[in-house]
C-alpha cells in the first residue's frame, strides 16, 4: 500500500507537467535566455556562504581520477552525459564540513562527520563535493563507495590466512587498491611516503623496509591473494604518517551503516553466512574511523538503502548505525542534508532551462510543489518520459 501511494503522485505529476501547455502557451526557448548562477571559481576551497545554491564545474581530469570507478546517482550520471559537464551545486552542509576541515587541528584526534537525511535530498552529492575539496587541497583519500555492493556480489570468498575466523574478498580488495592508486599515486610519490617495516609475504615475496608505499599497493594489485593484507598494512602506515603530520588523510565512506548490518549475502567457503564485520577489508576500514590517530577526518554517510528492509523506518544515525556503530563513532558531528530551499530550486531549474532540458518553464511552481523540493524527484519531473 505504501509503494502505491508513493508512486501515484509521480505518475500524476509527469502528466500534469507535460500537459501544462494546454493552459498556457509553450515558451519560445530561442527567445527566452536563462542562465544558472555559477560560482566565480571551480575550486571548492574558495567557496563561501555567498555561493550557496550556485553551481561549479568539476574538471574532466578530476572527475576521472575521483569518480570514474563510482556511479553517481542515476539522474546525475545522465546529466553528465547529456550536458557534457559535471556541475555540482554548492550547498550549506558541504560548506559546513569543508570549513571545519580547513581549520583542522593536526594534533587532535580525527574529526568524524556523519551525513544523514531523507532519500534523494543530496547526501551522496554532498559527500562527493567534500571529496573533491580534499583532493584539490592535497589530502590522501581513503575513499569507499557504497560498501554494501561488496556484501551482495563478491565473486570470490576465501578464509583469511592471517586473521582467524575472518573472510577475505580478494578481488574487491584488489579493486579498492587500484582505485586508491588512481586517486593518490601522484601525491604519495610527491610526499615520498615509504613502508615503515619489512613485510614477509612468503619465502620468495618480501616488501623491504623503506620501499615506496606505492610499491606495496602494486604488490596487492598484482598478487590478489595478498590484497586484503596489503590494505591492512597500507592503512596502518597512512595512520602513522598522518599522526606524524607527514600528510593529511580524509576517510570517505558512503553508506557506513552497511558495516553494521546483522547479515549479508556472502557465504564462507563452508557455506556459513558472513556478517560484514567478519570481512577483513571491512575490519581494516573500521580502523580508519577510530580516534587513535590525528591530522585527518572521516566523512561518512548513512542511508536507509544500505540497511536491511526491516531497518528503514527512520533516517537518524542512531537508528541506522545500531548501538554498535553509534558507540564506535562516538563522538561525531551529525550533519543533516535538507530538501532544497526556494533559492536552490530556482537555480536548479535555471540550470535545466539553460541546458534546454526544461521545455515548459511556466510549470516551475508546479514542479517545485510536486517534488517537495527533493532534488531526486525534481530531476525526475524535468526529465524525459
Amino acid at each position: 500500500m505504501i509503494v502505491k501511494l508513493l508512486r501515484a503522485p509521480r505518475l500524476l505529476s509527469k502528466c500534469v507537467v507535460r500537459n501544462f501547455s494546454a493552459v498556457e502557451p509553450v515558451v519560445n526557448l530561442n527567445e527566452r535566455k536563462v542562465f544558472a548562477k555559477r560560482a566565480e571559481t571551480n575550486d571548492p576551497a574558495t567557496h563561501s556562504e555567498n555561493d550557496i545554491g550556485k553551481f561549479y564545474t568539476v574538471s574532466i581530469e578530476d572527475n576521472k581520477k575521483l569518480f570514474s570507478f563510482y556511479e553517481f546517482p542515476a539522474q546525475f550520471e545522465r546529466n553528465i552525459k547529456t550536458f557534457n559537464e559535471s556541475a555540482f551545486m554548492i550547498r550549506e552542509p558541504a560548506l559546513e564540513i569543508i570549513n571545519s576541515l580547513k581549520t583542522l587541528d593536526p594534533t587532535k584526534p580525527i574529526l568524524k562527520f556523519v551525513i544523514y537525511g531523507r532519500f534523494g535530498e543530496g547526501k551522496t552529492m554532498t559527500f562527493c563535493h567534500i571529496c573533491h575539496f580534499a583532493h584539490r587541497a592535497g589530502w590522501i583519500l581513503c575513499y569507499v563507495p557504497t560498501s554494501t555492493i561488496w556484501m551482495r556480489w563478491s565473486k570470490e570468498v576465501t578464509f583469511s590466512e592471517t586473521k582467524p575466523e575472518s573472510i577475505n574478498i580478494p578481488l574487491e580488495s584488489a579493486q579498492w587498491l587500484r582505485n586508491f592508486k588512481i586517486q593518490n599515486a601522484d601525491l604519495i610519490s610527491k610526499l615520498d611516503l615509504r613502508v615503515r617495516d619489512k613485510i614477509v609475504w612468503s619465502a620468495r615475496e618480501i616488501t623491504e623496509k623503506d620501499a615506496p608505499l606505492m610499491e606495496l599497493v602494486d604488490h596487492g594489485i598484482n598478487r590478489v591473494k595478498y590484497a586484503a593484507d596489503v590494505v591492512d598494512v597500507l592503512i596502518e602506515n597512512i595512520k602513522l604518517y598522518s599522526t606524524e603530520q607527514r600528510c593529511r588523510t580524509l576517510v570517505a565512506i558512503d553508506g557506513f551503516n552497511g558495516f553494521f548490518n546483522p547479515k549479508s549475502n556472502l557465504k564462507a567457503p563452508d557455506k556459513t553466512p558472513v556478517p560484514p564485520l567478519r570481512v577483513t577489508i571491512m575490519q581494516s576500514l573500521m580502523k580508519l574511523t577510530q580516534a587513535d590517530w590525528s591530522n585527518g577526518a572521516a566523512v561518512l554517510t548513512v542511508d536507509t538503502k544500505n540497511s536491511y528492509p526491516d531497518n528503514r523506518e527512520f533516517v537518524f544515525p542512531l537508528y541506522l548505525l545500531h548501538k554498535e556503530g553509534f558507540e564506535h563513532l562516538d563522538p561525531f558531528i551529525p550533519v543533516y542534508v535538507p530538501a532544497l530551499n526556494p533559492k536552490e530550486v530556482n537555480n536548479l531549474l535555471d540550470y535545466y532551462e539553460e541546458k534546454k532540458w526544461l521545455l515548459k518553464p511556466q510549470a516551475r511552481e508546479e514542479i517545485e510543489f510536486l517534488s517537495t523540493r527533493n532534488p531526486y524527484h525534481l530531476t525526475e519531473l524535468c526529465g524525459p518520459l
